[in-house]
């Protein structure tokens, strides 16, 4: 009888052992599917509540460069404002000099105006006249014929002791023409 009944109680604690092994994976899973449920529906609801973030979680290539796309623009926007600040820095540290230079130019203008007495300038010669604008001009021309002159008598002289024969000798001219 001891036998029997010492299978028959570890047929009952297997039977118990069965039993609570399947509550606790039945109690576990309910446990999972419960905070699964949970989780995801307040994840909905956020979802509902928020249309951007729903269109960004259902379109996620769209996003991605959009995403690339606003990092490029705020990189732009942190160089303008590191130039901007560079340029305040450098307008800043530039005004003790400018202010010195517009002082020392305040005060050594007066001592030019004292210090630089004007040289006489020769006196502007008046408008040349019609007149002697001819005069000058027949001047002129009268030194370019004596050049010319001067120029033909060594053409000759050249030619003549080159022995160059040319064969219309009117071609050559005698006088210059006046």
């Amino acid at each position: 009888m001891n036998t029997m009944s010492l299978e028959t109680v570890t047929q009952g604690l297997q039977s118990v052992k069965g039993t609570l092994t399947g509550a606790t994976n039945q109690l576990a899973n309910g446990v999972v599917e419960g905070l699964q449920n949970t989780v995801f529906a307040s994840f909905q609801n956020w979802l509902g509540t928020h249309p951007v973030v729903a269109w960004m979680v259902h379109h996620p290539i769209p996003t991605l460069v959009l995403g690339v796309l606003l990092l490029l623009l705020f990189w732009g926007l942190v160089r303008a404002i590191a130039q901007l600040t560079e340029r305040i820095w450098i307008t800043i540290l530039q005004v003790p000099l400018k202010l010195s230079l517009w002082f020392w130019v305040w005060i050594t203008r007066p001592l030019q105006k004292v210090a630089l007495v004007k040289p006489m300038q020769p006196p502007v010669p008046p408008s040349p006249t019609p007149q002697t604008q001819l005069v000058e001009i027949l001047a002129r021309l009268e030194v370019l014929y004596q050049e010319q002159s001067q120029l033909m008598k060594e053409f000759r002289t050249l030619i003549a002791n080159q022995n160059i024969k040319i064969d219309d000798v009117s071609e050559l001219p005698t006088r210059s023409m006046r």
